[in-house]
This record gives C-alpha cells, structure tokens and sequence, in this order.
C-alpha cells in the first residue's frame, strides 16, 4: 500500500500532509477533505477546519491560490483540514435541494473527533470558512454539534432582511439552469457586473470561475442555487448567544459579501475581531491573520 503521508518543512513548521481523507455524514454520506498535520512537539491540541464558498471546493480554492489556506498551519503550529462541502468538489452529490440548504449541511456535519488518524477523541477545533463555509460553521455553533472553541468567519453572506434579493437572485438562476441548462447560465452570469473587488484586485479569478462552473450539471447547480435561496444564518438573537473567540474577515467592494454583514456580527458576537481587506494583498495575506489570531488566543 502507497503511504498517503508525507513529512515536508515550511520555514520551521514541520507538517504531515495526508492529500485525501474521506469523513461520513450522519446521512451516511461521503465527504471529502485534504488534512495537514503538525509534526511539532508543542503543536496546539486545537485543530482547524475550514470549508469553502458555494461552487467551490478544495481543489478550486488551491487553484486560485485567493489567498492560499494551507500557509496557515506554515505559520502555527496546528493540525489543519480542509473539507469539500457536500455537493461540491470530490464530496458526493445527494439529489436532494435540501441537502444543500445551510442549516441541514450543519445538522449533517460529520464529527471530526477520532474519525481518522491524528484527530484523536476529544480534540476540539475552531470551524470556519468562507461564504456557505462561514454559514455552516455558524450553524454548527448553534447546535453545539461539535467541540467547537473557536470561529473564523470569512466574507459571510448576505443575511436576515437583507438576503431576500439575493434569495430571488438564486431562484431566478436555478431556474434558468433547469429550462436553460449550463450555457444558458454562462451566458447570464457573463452579461452580469462582476464582484467590483475581484475585477480590480485579481482579474484572473473570472475566467476560472466560469471554467469551474462548467464542471456542474444543470440539475445540480440548479439544486444548489435553490438550497441557497432557502437558507439564511441563524437570527440575530441566536447568534448573540454564541460566546467563542471569532475572527471576522471581510473585504471592501464585494456586495454578495458585504462588509456590513460583517460589521453586524461583529457588534452581535461579544468576543469577535473584525478585520476589513481594502486590497488583494491584504486578502492574501489572511492566513497568516488567522494564525496570529490562534497564537493570540488559543
């Protein structure tokens, strides 16, 4: 059997990398993920897990290097796992629209405490990820599902009254994937301004993007995009319950993501550092934000 491990050295973090793992569901579901493991002696017993964006996955995120994720464990020392939602990436793909629907990823969010090596029981972690990723670690906070210590919120969605447009915005697409199909969708999307931040600080990310969503099905994409419509954050009263160290990102110019959003979580959750990127160098610079925000706090 070929050893999925791998020893290599990042400055002086010395890290294991496992190149894929799968996870299961409570449904019974595959899930897939990408883990780096600390090889320090005083590596923290915390562990990390981020999730992407809608329509992405790990791979994608590697591809596009906006910014780069895996630096974090280069700058800690912390065990770091990377996950592909279900729906996305190598994960499977229920035909389901509410298996997509950010509440139900949560409820169905595999435990990461002794699934697989170097996750031992009763290790505790600090969820996050990106846009849906930021949704779903949310959620899962709420329901107390894992032994979660620690937030990272990155450029969270619209939500509460606001995302009512964007709910219609997400219907009007699924429903332009089932009658139209993918190119139909290409075609939209390409008449449509795009996210101002991303045209200024890295052009290069929109034809990626279009390539990447030509990789979907129309009856999938569109199940996604419905999923989305139907979900929101948990309200503004629960998630003002939650006490945990969280570190909110932001970026300026970005309305699907809007700082607002940021801003409001920030004055709901207590124990919350919001940071605003104003540029794409800033944005790349985030893991290393992440990691100085651990060393702060954990």
């Amino acid at each position: 059997m070929v050893n999925p491990f791998k020893v290599v050295q990042k400055g002086t973090i010395m890290t294991q990398i496992v190149s894929k793992l799968s996870l299961q569901t409570k449904d019974g579901h595959q899930i897939s993920a990408k883990a780096l493991f600390s090889q320090e002696v005083n590596a923290k017993r915390l562990k990390i897990v981020l999730g992407h964006g809608m329509l992405s996955s790990t791979i994608f995120e590697d591809q596009i290097a906006f910014p780069t994720w895996d630096e974090v464990s280069e700058q800690v020392a912390i065990d770091l796992l990377r996950y592909d939602a279900l729906g996305h990436g190598e994960s499977d793909k229920p035909e389901t629209v509410e298996s997509y629907t950010w509440h139900r990823m949560a409820e169905n969010f595999p435990k990461f405490n002794g699934v697989m090596s170097g996750l031992e029981q009763g290790a505790e972690i600090i969820l996050g990820g990106t846009s849906m990723g930021a949704a779903t670690a949310l959620w899962s906070a709420l329901l107390g599902k894992q032994a979660i210590k620690g937030l990272v919120l990155i450029i969270p969605p619209t939500a509460w009254e606001v995302r009512e447009q964007k709910a219609g915005d997400y219907f009007k697409m699924a429903q332009i994937a089932r009658s139209g199909g993918m190119p139909q969708i290409i075609k939209t999307l390409d008449r449509a301004p795009n996210t101002p931040f991303v045209e200024r600080e890295y052009p290069a990310l929109i034809p990626l993007a279009r390539e990447n969503l030509r990789s979907y099905a129309s009856e999938h994409y569109a199940n996604l995009l419905e999923a989305a419509s139907r979900s929101n954050l948990p309200s503004r009263s629960e998630i003002g319950e939650i006490d945990l160290p969280t570190l909110i990102l932001c970026r300026i110019d970005d309305p699907v993501h809007p700082v607002e959003m940021g801003v409001e979580l920030h004055s709901l959750m207590r124990n919350s550092t919001l940071k605003i990127a104003k540029t794409g160098d800033e944005v790349r610079s985030w893991p290393k934000l992440v990691a100085k925000w651990i060393e702060e706090n954990f």
